[in-house]
Order: C-alpha cells, then structure tokens, then sequence
C-alpha cells in the first residue's frame, strides 16, 4: 500500500500494528472457543455393502437359493447380540441396524448394510463384524429345487409307511382268519348223531381238499411276509389253490344236493373262508405293488441335483457416511462471532492506547513518525518502564501468533489423520473439526 493509499485511509503504521493484534486476537479466541466447545456429535452411520453370486455356468435352474431379506436380518441381528456390551446399551436392533437387499441379475443379490452409533468406532466395529459374520455364516453352495425335493421325499416316505402299514394289517388279518377258520372247521369236524356218520367218499375228498386248501393258504400268508407275488414258491402256491378250487367246486356242484346238514355248514364255512381269503390276499398284494413302486419312486428321489457354487464377496468395505450433528447453528456461529470480535475490539483499542502513550525512545522511531531523516546528536537513553511494556506487548503477541500456527497446524494436522471423514474439510470445515477431536479423544473420554 503506497504513501497516498494510508493517508486516504488514515492508516499509520501504529493502526496498523493494532489492527494486526485485534486480528490475531479474534483468529485466537475464535478457533479456542471453537476447540473448546464443538458442536455436538449426535451419531455416525457406517454402510458395508455385501454381493452374492450363483456360479451357475451354462445352467439355468428355475429357482435359486441365495440370501434373503428375512436371513439377512437374522443374521444381522445374531451379530449385534453377539456382539454384546456398550454396542447395544442405548438402541435396539432397529434402532442400530439397516438391511436392505437388493437383486440386481436373477443370479446375484446386493446386500447393503448401515449401523448407527454414537461413537464412530463402535458403529465401524458393529458394521464389520455384522458383514464378517454374514460372509462366514453364508452358504457357499446349493441344490436347486432342493425345499420341493424334500418335500416330495417326506411325500413319498408317508405313502410309503401307510402302504407297509396296510399291507401288515391285511396280512395280520389273513393269519387270525386262517386261525379261527381253522378252530371253527376242526370245532365242525368233531363226530356227530350216528345218522350223520355215514360214510361218504365224495365228502371225504371234498375235506381232504379244504385241509390241503387251508395248509396251502397258511403257507402263503407266511411266505407273503417276506416274498413278492412273482417269487416262485408264491406261484407254485397260487397254482396249486387254483386247482384245489376247480376241483373243490367241482366236487361241490357234484354233491351238494346229497350233503347232510352238517357237511353244508363246513362247505359254508369253507366258503366264507375262501372268499374273504382271497380279498385279503388281492389286498396284500396291492399294498405290495405300491411298496414296489414308491420304493422305486424313493429311490429315484434320492438322486439330487449338481450343486451350484455360492460366492459371497465384499464390494464396499466398512465405512463411516454419515454424521448426525457436528455443524454450528447459526446461533453458535453467532457467539462466535461476537467473542472474536468482542476480543479484537479490545485489543485494537489496548493497542491504539498503548500506543498513544509510548515516548520516542530512539532516533528511528521519531523518524518513523515524521518521516524525516533525524539526526542523533545525544546518547540514547531509554526509560526501563517504557523498555518492559513494550517487551511485554511485543512478546504478548509473539504467543498470540505462536499459539495460533499451534492450534492451525494441529486442526491441520488432526484432520488430514482422519481421511475417512463423513464429509470432506473444504464442504464442512468446523464439522470436520469436531468430528476429528470426537473420533480422536471419544474411545479415551469413554473409559
């Protein structure tokens, strides 16, 4: 600034100076108030975001079994009890945790997650460990179809347990009809009135024929247990019934008219015997047709698709986004306003006073003022009172500017430490500020 330009504006060098200390004072009462007193961090939120792929090649199943959003929150929430301690005193799940699942492909879903703390550490920590156990507990493959598999499977072994089960009935059946068949024909057979103990041949053979019927039917009921009706001792058997029926009928068709009383009632009893027989026998071998083919049906069950590949990868690590609080209200920013300017008030004026009051103590200041070259004719002499107060205001100074490069190169400093803010320097400069101290000195101040 030129010679014309001060007297323009009436800055001497003495106003100068002063207005350089009320600078420097308001600088220092500003950035102190602001250190001192931030504005207050109310929370954090930090976001991971999470993909899972299916590797599913040259396949393409109907249905894939990746993550969803009820596994998701339940694996999230897992974590956060886990976790346990200072990270859930003062939220709940909801409070804390955000999941959201996305499925960009049919072969890919996009999980993102977002926790929200108090502190900055611990809302980085809940966040990491969430996205960590998620990545550790995920499936790594599948088996398409594989819930309807099973359940086809469960369908199946129930079919399967009732036809056993109705094949064993009928073939308990059989044998306590064989049973009380066989005591009520021998019961039959016990000798009757002299009228009816006449000798009759066709009789005799038609009894011999129900013995041998009733023998050959308890042996097929016992091999029906363990045998198919294609064995071959099953056939032979079935051959031989078939024969002593036609042959029986025969004899019956034959006989009938000349029977006793007492021989109708055993071919009655025979007769009964011999249809419900059969119908438990027709029975027996149905359920044993379908215990066949529900086995074969199980057995083609059993033989599960190619498992398909899971791979579940982290794209965004943990990170702080967002900050909840830390900006000055206009109201703040307004004290701090008026502090700085109230103390560069006062010190312009202690200055211009103590200016006002000083003496000439050498040739150089009177030339400074005058601005005339002054020649000394006598030795110096410099009052002691006038040498200490100018060394105390000089020096007062000097610790204003020191202290003040201190506090600017250790914000400096503070904030290029914490690159990972949730909002950049230059957009929010005092927040950042607040939220590097509250990042640095909150794990300390929390013990």
């Amino acid at each position: 600034m030129d010679e014309a330009s001060r007297e323009l504006w009436g800055l001497t060098p003495a106003r100068l100076r002063a207005l350089y200390a009320a600078a420097v004072a308001g600088l220092v009462v500003f950035a102190g108030a602001a250190l001192l007193f931030p504005p207050p961090i109310h929370s954090y939120s930090a976001r991971a975001v999470l993909e899972q792929t299916a590797l599913v090649g040259n396949q393409a199943p109907l249905e894939l079994d990746l993550l969803t959003q009820a596994q998701v929150e339940q694996h999230a929430q897992q974590a956060f009890l886990a976790i346990g301690g200072q990270a859930k005193q003062a939220a709940t799940f909801e409070q804390a945790v955000g999941c959201r699942v996305e499925r960009p492909t049919p072969h890919q879903v996009r999980i993102t997650l977002e926790t929200r703390d108090r502190y900055a550490d611990r809302s980085l920590e809940l966040c990491r460990h969430i996205a960590d156990d998620l990545m550790r507990n995920a499936d790594q493959s599948f088996v398409p179809g594989i819930n309807s598999l099973r359940s086809e499977r469960a369908n199946v072994e129930e079919r399967l347990r009732l036809a056993r089960q109705s094949k064993r009935a009928a073939e308990d059946e059989l044998t306590m009809l064989t049973r009380e068949h066989v005591a009520r024909f021998t019961s039959a057979l016990q000798p009757g009135p002299a009228a009816e103990q006449t000798s009759n041949p066709a009789a005799d053979e038609l009894h011999r024929l129900n013995s041998e019927w009733q023998q050959l039917l308890v042996e097929r009921s016992e091999l029906a247990r363990t045998k198919t009706d294609g064995h071959p001792q099953v056939k032979d058997i079935d051959l031989r019934l078939a024969e002593l029926k036609k042959r029986a009928d025969a004899l019956e068709r034959a006989t009938h008219a000349k029977l006793p009383p007492r021989q109708r009632t055993l071919d009655s009893l025979q007769d009964d015997f011999r249809r419900r027989s059969l119908e438990l026998s027709e029975t027996i071998a149905d359920d044993r047709r379908r215990e066949e083919e529900l086995l074969s049906e199980s057995a083609h069950l059993a033989v599960a698709p190619a498992a398909i590949a899971l791979s579940t990868n982290v794209i965004e690590p943990p990170e702080i986004i967002e900050r909840l609080g830390g900006q000055p209200s206009g109201f703040q920013l307004g004290v701090l306003f008026l502090l700085s300017a109230t103390a560069g008030g006062l010190t312009y004026r202690l200055a211009r006073q103590w200016s006002a009051q000083q003496k000439f103590n050498s040739a150089e200041e009177i030339q400074e003022q005058l601005e005339l070259p002054v020649i000394t004719l006598a030795a110096r002499y410099d009052a002691p009172a006038s040498i200490l107060t100018t060394r105390v205001v000089r020096r007062s100074l000097l610790a204003a500017e020191a202290g003040l490069a201190v506090v600017v190169i250790a914000v400096f400093l503070l904030v290029a430490l914490q690159p990972e803010l949730a909002r950049p320097i230059t957009a929010d400069p005092l927040g950042a500020v607040a939220e590097s101290l509250d990042r640095t000195f909150s794990p300390t101040f929390r013990r």
